[in-house]
């Protein structure tokens, strides 16, 4: 498998961001595991971090290989993940439009939402379901481990209704 660590300029954040990505490239002909990839497109799994994590911190080394996934685990720098109009951050639309782009022209991977998922942890949770839910066209399957709640305003009671806990 292939770990990569590629930086490119962001129009969304408007500035070099970095990602990394895991690719699994090692094929062996008695392996068990490729007899089962055989004739099949990769998926790609677009991984969120929490809070205070980083992109790479909660990866086994072999998931790519065992499930034929390209892992891209972008940074989010405590964002949420969302669009933040007053600090001028998109990083829903950085995740949702321009990274899996980039994914799409630079690897000719995530080519349609059903070979397009997208995951996280925590915060990362939060903006793996508020993303996804955006961007359907984008991707086909979403999960969540111990999203944040999530508030949302009832604009015709004007009240707060809260989500389940994490």
């Amino acid at each position: 498998m292939a770990h990569l660590t590629i930086d490119f300029f962001s129009n969304c954040l408007r500035r070099t961001v970095q990602f990394q990505m895991i690719i699994p490239g090692d094929f062996c002909n008695t392996w068990q595991i490729e007899q089962k990839r055989k004739g099949k497109r990769m998926k790609t799994l677009f991984l969120l971090h929490g809070y205070t994590g980083a992109a790479e911190n909660w990866v086994p080394d072999n998931l790519s290989t065992l499930y034929n996934f390209a892992i891209v685990m972008p940074s989010g720098e405590n964002g949420f993940w969302v669009d933040g109009p007053a600090t001028g951050h998109q990083y829903g639309a950085f995740i949702g439009e321009e990274l899996p782009d980039y994914i799409r022209k630079t690897f000719g991977l995530a080519m349609n939402p059903e070979e397009t998922y997208i995951m996280g942890l925590s915060m990362g949770g939060f903006g793996a379901l508020h993303t996804a839910l955006q961007y359907p066209e984008t991707f086909g399957k979403v999960a969540a481990l111990r999203q944040r709640q999530m508030c949302i305003r009832d604009s015709l009671y004007g009240v707060w209704n809260r989500g389940l806990p994490a």
